[in-house]
């Protein structure tokens, strides 16, 4: 463990830099997540800090750094520790944790304790937690960058990290002087250069490598090792040189500026320092994930849960049919050459359709087209062309020789990049030799895959056959982890390697209840685990089969099962789901993910792109609702005593009238008469009318002559008790049960000791509900109800026996819940409502609901 942060001295021909670091160590067991990849854009656009994430495999929270305990929120799930340089660490456990109110947690340290790295700063229930918030990955954070003038890196490191080998280093103070003579010399050698990097020259330092050398189109840049070269503009012959830690290089330049490009990519190198102090002279570890076999059963990480029984199958990607040989060499390097390029404006045309929020598909992208773009690659299948072979057939070669190389390196961290090499080369072999000569492995019985790895292309090309999938390296946020959520599709990563000589067994692989693939079933756990995925797959197969059909109990009332979204990606999975519409699109995460004001037109795009997916489908936008415990960075709001009473919801948008002008502009601009506006945190009809004016003028000021609906959220005690008031002047209403929870049982949904208080179904909400439902009803206002509330299996008989035929639920959960929506009898569930309005505690509420419907 690091003892005092060290102050480093390096110096380079011309170059001096001196600084003091601090190296971080993991504060738990688990997967390593990038920053940009957290699901939550507070964390991902760095709003907080800049750092990583670690999704847990552990419930111990440990200090990543020798300091000072600073903070620790109410509820328990936040810690700040000041180090001792100054500089804030936040360890923030899971996303959204703070609803849970400190439940789960079990802090071990108080504030103004000082602690050393390693010692025990909490522990937390994994089981309890993950099952009521987003997810548990965990960010680790250096908050104050800028103010301090600090600057991190990111150290090499295995999918899944330990808590004995360093992290991230913290840089402060840092002083760069350079001052050399611009060399004249047309080719210029480097000093030799030691490599300080612990891992050597991996994919994230050739890169950077690669990117300065780039700048240079006219030099020609070499760098040295031994008798072998590698040319850094080509991040594959870069990595092919395997360099390692303290290897000895030069660098060689060719052309004009010579002296300045080695100082550059020289100082470059020495910033890449990796500080191991619990042993600097160790080698590179390995990247693969060797997991626990014992008795034929193999343990990994859950990367997406699931049950399958099927026969294992060795992956073996994607083939195709070419003539080796080719008579006409110019023709088939024209036809190299065009498919190329054609692709690189396909990649970058790609890359700039996804916006800021879509950065780990942006980044793969990015690497697919450096990969493209590699002289090096391109120049070994030119050369092969031009003695006889077909252009597919040199493609071919020349990628294979690429991922060759980077397995002679036998470094796991360069063996990983074959998956982007491999997708690029489908690509433009599919360009090559067209779709129908391209030969996909197909299936005719039930299987589970087992590969090293899987690339993006291939998991979104699977069969139905597929019904699970292992491998050696992987992690549980990879692109290819995402998409097998989205599928449905179990995954085991980070499974020992011996699992690649297996093959053609029927096999258990259970990541639903455990985190094993069971290589050699009993009889009886065959017939278990059979009975148990026949089950479950009945139950979801039903549910999504019949998803598009209307959820309508059993005496005939339908019930209209909507989305809550806040993208357009969750609009389309909305849409396959069976969703009536959308009943709340929260357009708040474009101004939480942005440092300034959406635009009106980005913002009329993205409102038109949605309404275009849903088809027609009813579509409700609710304006910014911020303020409270959501701050917009470019908004200037006093500091209130207590926020969630304050300036938030419509108060904060009638306060920032242009602001709440232009989203209403870009709304009406749509002209589309199946959107509706909806209005947050309404608490008084005056306020109501305000916005009703500024709406109507705008029309007028944009010619607008559709009727798009002007409704509000019931989230506040005074409108759901006036609801008949209200009713009588807004064209619909939907109820936020989150925060009219809050609110009608006056406990602060943060609070750490009260947060378990806060249950929508307690029988003093319910009544909030009914009395709504009334209102709404006595004037045929149209209702729904949009809170967490509505996706809950046990709440949705009592809303529809309240008289809710509109609920706008998680995405995830429509195709399941219109299922049982179509089982419920509406008197039944009207009886069932109104006796849970006698009861007088939310405890005896649920206690009766579970008897009624489990």
């Amino acid at each position: 463990m690091l003892k005092s942060p060290p102050i480093l001295c390096l110096k380079g021909k011309g170059v001096v830099m001196s600084f003091q670091q601090v190296t971080l160590f993991p504060p738990l067991k688990g997967v390593f997540v990038d920053l940009a990849k957290v699901p939550d854009p507070v964390f991902a656009e760095k709003m907080v800090g800049d750092g990583f994430a670690i999704d847990p495999l552990d419930n111990i929270l440990h200090s990543p750094i020798d300091g000072k305990i600073k903070s620790i929120h109410r509820a328990k799930h936040a810690i700040t520790i000041e180090s001792n340089l100054g500089f804030d660490i936040l360890i923030h456990v899971g996303l959204e944790t703070v609803s849970l109110g400190g439940e789960g947690f079990r802090i071990k340290v108080k504030e103004g304790d000082i602690v050393k790295t390693g010692d025990v700063l909490s522990e937390f229930d994994i089981a309890y937690i993950s099952e009521r918030v987003i997810a548990l990955i965990t960010p680790v954070l250096v908050t104050d960058i800028e103010e301090k003038q600090l600057s991190i890196e990111i150290l090499p490191h295995e999918t899944i990290v330990d808590l004995n080998k360093p992290i991230m280093i913290v840089n402060c103070g840092q002083v760069t002087t350079i001052n050399h003579a611009e060399s004249s010399q047309s080719s210029l050698e480097s000093d030799l250069i030691s490599v300080p990097n612990t891992h050597g020259i991996h994919a994230r330092p050739a890169a950077q490598l690669n990117a300065i050398a780039r700048k240079y189109p006219n030099n020609e840049i070499v760098m040295l090792k031994g008798e072998q070269s590698g040319n850094v503009k080509s991040v594959v012959s870069l990595l092919s040189l395997s360099v390692q830690y303290q290897d000895q290089i030069k660098i060689l330049v060719k052309g004009e500026g010579a002296q300045a490009i080695i100082d550059e990519l020289k100082a470059a190198l020495l910033e890449m320092h990796d500080d191991e102090s619990e042993n600097p002279n160790a080698n590179p570890t390995s990247g693969e994930e060797d997991g626990k076999v014992e008795n034929g059963k193999y343990h990994g990480v859950v990367a997406s849960t699931g049950m399958a029984v099927a026969k294992l199958v060795q992956q073996t990607g994607v083939q195709f049919k070419y003539d080796r040989f080719a008579a006409d060499s110019e023709s088939e390097l024209n036809k190299l050459e065009s498919i190329t390029k054609s692709l690189i404006v396909e990649l970058e045309t790609e890359i700039k359709a996804l916006t800021e929020f879509d950065v780990a598909h942006k980044n793969i992208l990015s690497a697919h087209l450096m990969i493209l773009t590699d002289p090096e690659l391109t120049a070994n299948a030119k050369n092969l062309i031009m003695r006889g072979q077909s252009a597919p057939f040199a493609w071919d070669k020349a990628t294979d020789e690429s991922c060759k190389a980077l397995a002679a390196t036998g470094n796991a961290l360069l063996i990983e990049r074959q998956s982007d090499l491999l997708d690029v080369r489908d690509r433009v072999l599919t360009g090559l030799c067209g779709s129908e000569n391209k030969v996909i492995q197909e299936y005719t019985e039930n299987v589970i895959l087992v590969a090293e790895d899987y690339t993006p292309s291939q998991v979104i090309a699977l069969s139905d056959k597929v019904k699970g999938l292992v491998s050696v390296r992987g992690g549980v946020t990879s692109h290819v982890s995402i998409l097998a959520r989205t599928r449905g599709i179990p995954l085991l990563v980070g499974v020992a390697k011996e699992v690649l000589q297996e093959n053609s067994k029927m096999v258990v692989l259970d990541t639903l209840n455990t985190a094993i693939l069971n290589s050699c079933p009993s009889e009886q756990e065959l017939a278990v685990a059979n009975q148990a995925v026949s089950k479950r797959e009945e139950e979801l197969r039903v549910a999504q089969e019949s998803s598009s059909l209307a959820a309508t109990t059993s005496d005939g009332v339908q019930i209209n099962c909507l989305a809550n979204i806040g993208n357009i990606n969750e609009a389309k999975i909305a849409a396959g789901n069976g969703a009536e519409g959308v009943g709340l699109f929260r357009t708040e995460f474009m101004f939480l993910e942005s440092k300034e004001a959406p635009s009106e037109e980005m913002q009329f795009k993205e409102y038109s792109e949605i309404n275009h997916t849903l088809g027609g489908k009813s579509f409700v936008i609710r304006t910014l609702d911020a303020g409270g415990d959501k701050k917009i960075p470019y908004i200037t709001q006093v500091h209130e005593e207590n926020p969630m009473l304050g300036v938030r919801g419509v108060r904060l948008c009638l306060a920032n009238r242009e602001l709440f002008k232009t989203q209403l502009r870009a709304i009406l601009r749509t002209k589309a008469e199946n959107i509706k506006v909806m209005i947050p945190m309404i608490s008084k009809l005056s306020e109501y009318r305000a916005v009703k004016q500024i709406f109507e003028e705008l029309k007028t000021e944009l010619n607008i002559t559709t009727n798009i609906q002007l409704g509000i959220m019931v989230e506040v005690p005074s409108v759901a008790f006036m609801s008949e008031a209200f009713a009588k002047e807004v064209d619909f209403m939907s109820i936020g049960t989150n925060d009219l929870t809050q609110y009608v049982m006056a406990v602060d949904r943060e609070h750490t000791e009260l947060a378990k208080e806060v249950d929508h179904l307690h029988p003093a909400v319910l009544s909030a509900i009914a009395a709504t439902a009334r209102g709404a009803h006595k004037h045929d206002t149209s209702l729904s109800v949009c809170g967490l509330m509505a996706s809950e299996k046990l709440a949705i008989p009592v809303l529809i026996g309240l008289g809710i035929k509109n609920l706008s639920m998680t995405v995830s959960a429509i195709p399941e819940n219109k299922a049982f929506i179509r089982t419920l009898n509406f008197v039944k569930c009207k009886e069932i409502a109104y006796h849970c309005l006698s009861l007088p505690t939310a405890i005896e509420v649920r206690e009766y609901l579970k008897n009624q419907f489990n």
